[in-house]
């Protein structure tokens, strides 16, 4: 009926929304939450990020701090993770969100996705909740004051086997951006 997700959410390792299920992944090293643990499927999402920009007359296109985000908004499966993001809408912030991209680049002998990149939100506030107009999802929306994004890039093997996913050697690029103090940095850890 559905394709298959290739997204996951974690709401932080030591958070009070328990989801009770595990997927079997490879996790990205470093990143709590890519694990698949306690961590519920992602149908669809929506966030963007912009900057505003002044004339092109202007001697100063961007002005400093001008780089905003929109809410994260996420579908899930309907379940019992509905009642406890309408507890956390009026309780407060969740410490963590992380948004993990899975993609089936193991051999053959392992047979689960491989997290291939993850964004994590930190300081996040539950803003919306909508358990009831879908019938087998729920839809919710968060805003947050620090984002990571982490993405592993993989290159093709040379030699007799070209075209393969060298899995052995990716290259990762890391940016974070924190909107608290308007600073960015890439190859964050």
């Amino acid at each position: 009926m559905f394709p298959p997700p290739t997204r996951i959410i974690n709401f932080g390792a030591e958070s009070v929304i328990k989801t009770g299920t595990k997927i079997n992944v490879t996790p990205m090293a470093n990143v709590d939450g890519s694990n698949g643990v306690n961590c519920a499927e992602v149908w669809a999402s929506y966030s963007h990020f912009e900057s505003s920009i002044l004339s092109l007359r202007s001697s100063n296109i961007h002005r400093p701090g001008s780089a905003r985000a929109s809410d994260v908004w996420i579908c899930i499966p309907q379940g019992p993770v509905a009642p406890q993001l309408v507890r956390k809408l009026h309780e407060g912030s969740l410490e963590k969100i992380t948004v993990s991209t899975f993609a089936f680049l193991q051999t053959a002998e392992v047979d689960k996705p491989m997290v291939v990149s993850t964004i994590e939100y930190f300081g996040c506030f539950i803003k919306f909740v909508d358990p009831i107009s879908y019938i087998h999802f729920c839809v919710f929306s968060f805003s947050f004051s620090k984002v990571v994004f982490r993405s592993n890039g993989y290159g093709l093997e040379d030699g007799d086997q070209k075209g393969l996913v060298d899995i052995a050697k990716p290259g990762t690029y890391c940016y974070a951006f924190d909107y608290t103090g308007t600073q960015g940095k890439g190859n964050a850890s």
